[in-house]
């Protein structure tokens, strides 16, 4: 955002801060004024500064496109609105096509020299831009109550806090939090930093939200896009999966409870499954009577994670945890595919493979030889869940190749047949041994040197 200049700053002890104090300014542009604020980032400073006031200067270091030399100054001595106005002011000498540099400077009398860095800051009417709408508003509607959260991030150097507002008819909005909501938070997994607001409303009946965004100098963004929505009552009962029994390797027979008088408020069950507990999860047997207890399921996979839902009449739906389900396993993963490998000189040696598609796959193994008609040795400590591994050979000997296979192992050990034997050349940095003389010839024709080769 051109249009609003924001420094940053925190208020320490004097225990840990900096040596030198300065002045932290910030600004923003309108079409017809700069509106300036600024602080001292140290508490003694902060008082002294308090009490002599403060000289603000501004310089025009360009009008119209062109620089302005000499750099023309104007300064204005502001102690008393400095501490009346809350260290702040609007500048409405401003003219467009120029453009300004804020020198915000500790009063001190006299011929004294303040300690206190003075901040500067850029600013022109030119660079005036609208405050933009919040972002990311969403509503998450519950049992007598909503959880609101937007984006915080991304507009932060832009607004300071946010206005929450409620309607019943999207045209009269009300405020919501008497006090503006500031404080942030980054939920775990998650990369933007969002706001969050609870509000209690009660169930069956529509609202629609909004928020606003407030700046440093007090402006008030445009609203969020508006969302609405209607808090609804939890069934209050919740079904718990609790036998698990596996007559063949195909089919399970799952018992859950639920309680009697929590029969009343559904219509039916629902089995839903999923290959992992995160699912998604999707419906595989439907309309299951509401006095049922039990089910049976027929084409299990290696694994299977189910939950048993409760469908209520108003529609809302409670969820068992997930049950996992793996019928006896003694199929071994196939055997890998695809292993490549390369060396380098100083005998670092990169294996990459295809992924295997089984889901219960546990990971891999690798083997290594010199000698292909020879026994292999595993290298690996461990069941590798990775598709790539280096490994580590002497290259000062005197073999020109080296052997490696992979196999897969499954999450209950079965192990699959050994992947195609992959050669490796190490490259030949090893040079031949010196010759050896070990005998001469003396003749009419010169001397004949013998060596062993």
């Amino acid at each position: 955002m051109k249009g609003l200049i924001l420094i940053l700053f925190t208020i320490t002890s004097s225990l840990w801060a900096q040596d030198t104090a300065s002045v932290k300014v910030i600004a923003r542009s309108l079409p017809n004024k700069v509106l300036l604020r600024w602080a001292v980032d140290q508490p003694l400073a902060w008082k002294t500064a308090n009490e002599v006031g403060f000289w603000i200067e501004r310089a025009t270091i360009s009008r119209n496109g062109e620089a302005v030399v000499p750099i023309e100054r104007a300064a204005e001595q502001n102690f008393e609105a400095s501490k009346l106005a809350g260290w702040a002011i609007e500048e409405e000498t401003v003219m467009a096509g120029e453009k300004y540099v804020y020198s915000v400077s500790v009063a001190t009398p006299g011929q004294s020299i303040s300690n206190i860095k003075n901040g500067t800051v850029y600013a022109s009417p030119d660079l005036f831009e609208a405050l933009p709408k919040p972002i990311g508003l969403t509503g998450i509607f519950s049992d007598k109550k909503v959880g609101l959260s937007w984006n915080f991030n991304l507009l932060q150097n832009v607004y300071t806090n946010y206005q929450v507002e409620r309607s019943k008819d999207n045209i009269s909005f009300e405020k919501l939090n008497g006090v503006p909501l500031f404080s942030a938070q980054q939920p775990k997994d998650a990369t933007e930093i969002s706001l969050f607001y609870t509000d209690s409303i009660p169930n069956n009946t529509n609202f629609y939200y909004r928020v606003k965004g407030k700046t440093a100098f007090g402006e008030t963004g445009p609203n969020s896009e508006v969302i609405q929505g209607m808090a609804e009552a939890d069934l209050g009962f919740v079904p718990r999966i609790y036998q698990k029994q596996l007559p063949t390797d195909n089919k399970v027979i799952l018992h859950w409870e639920f309680k009697e008088e929590g029969n009343k408020l559904i219509d039916k069950f629902e089995l839903r499954k999923a290959n992992t507990n995160k699912g998604p999860f999707s419906t595989v047997i439907d309309n299951i009577p509401i006095a049922a207890r039990k089910i049976t399921y027929e084409g299990l996979d290696r694994v299977n994670y189910f939950i048993i839902a409760a469908i209520g009449k108003n529609g809302v739906e409670s969820e068992s945890y997930a049950s996992l389900v793996q019928p006896v396993d003694s199929i071994p993963p196939s055997p890998p595919s695809g292993l490549e490998g390369v060396v380098d000189t100083i005998g670092i040696v990169k294996l990459s493979w295809a992924n295997n598609l089984e889901e219960d796959l546990g990971g891999y193994r690798i083997y290594r030889s010199y000698n292909p008609n020879n026994e292999f040795s595993e290298v690996t400590r461990a069941t590798l869940i990775k598709t790539s591994y280096a490994d580590t050979i002497a290259a000062a000997n005197l073999n020109r190749k080296i052997y490696y296979k992979i196999l897969a192992e499954d999450q209950r050990y079965n192990r699959s047949q050994f992947s195609n034997v992959l050669t490796i050349e190490k490259p030949d940095n090893i040079p031949p041994s010196s010759p050896i003389l070990n005998n001469y010839e003396v003749t009419a024709d010169g001397i004949i040197l013998l060596w062993i080769p």
